[in-house]
């Protein structure tokens, strides 16, 4: 599933995990509709009475054309009225098929357990023409929490910006999983200098670019409406997957502005 380059951008224990950790040891040091298709048949049959006047015994009688006679698609002769007492009384046995709209996150949303991002410093590297990574670290001291833009290039759908614009989280399942996002957003708490307590992966949001270039030039942009879900990571597979019943976490503005130092 993944390239040995990216296997290597990611490598060592949790390696997207491993990177979050070396980024907050380093470059901050100092400073996770349906559509119903019934095709139940009208079973109600015709009530209207015949008018008895078949001549040769064997021709069916049709119907007479009275007002309350009623089409129930066994006789294209009938004339359908409102008046028919006869009710559609088959159950519709047959299960909800899916469309192609179906997406396998169209459940409800996480709670805002956590709301917004305070940041008490701000950092970013890049890795050669591979990876972009901003990380925010809420504390100095441990344990801290961390909101990071993690931008792997060769990767995601659709790519990662690396120009000025705007850029629509989640859009597609590839950018709904760690291991195949290219514009990864994360956040991970508790940070005691040596394991996460949670992990968050963005369902939804902007980020918009300002700047964006070399090492020694700016990162420069924003973060808007976005929800985040709790998820665990494999650390073999780099595959997130949602918490059942996890906590949710909603940034509605966060801004950033850092120099890009080498990684």
């Amino acid at each position: 599933m993944r390239s040995e380059r990216k296997t290597a951008v990611r490598q060592g224990p949790c390696a997207r995990c491993a990177l979050a950790c070396a980024f907050a040891t380093i470059a901050l040091a100092g400073g996770a509709c349906t559509t119903n298709f019934d095709s139940a048949q009208d079973t109600g049959h015709d009530t209207g009475a015949g008018d008895g006047t078949s001549a040769d015994g064997t021709t069916p009688d049709l119907p007479d054309a009275d007002a309350t006679d009623t089409a129930d698609g066994h006789d294209a002769t009938d004339a359908p009225d409102s008046s028919d007492p006869v009710a559609d009384t088959a159950v519709d046995t047959h299960a909800d098929l899916p469309d192609a709209t179906d997406v396998p996150w169209d459940d409800a949303p996480a709670p805002c357990t956590h709301n917004g991002f305070v940041a008490t410093s701000i950092g970013a590297s890049r890795s050669g023409t591979e990876v972009l990574f901003l990380q925010a670290r809420s504390s100095e001291s441990t344990p801290f929490d961390i909101l990071s833009i993690e931008l792997y290039y060769g990767y995601g759908e659709p790519p990662p910006l690396d120009a000025p614009g705007e850029y629509v989280l989640a859009t597609t399942a590839a950018e709904r999983n760690y291991a195949t996002c290219g514009t990864c957003v994360v956040a991970r708490t508790g940070y005691d200098g040596t394991v996460w307590d949670k992990v968050f992966l963005a369902t939804g949001g902007v980020l918009e670019i300002n700047a964006i270039g070399a090492v020694g030039t700016q990162f420069t942009g924003s973060l808007s409406g976005v929800t985040m879900e709790e998820v665990t990571i494999d650390t073999s597979t780099y595959i997130s997957t949602p918490v059942p019943g996890g906590e949710g976490w909603c940034i509605e503005a966060f801004e950033f502005d850092t120099a890009i130092t080498g990684g």
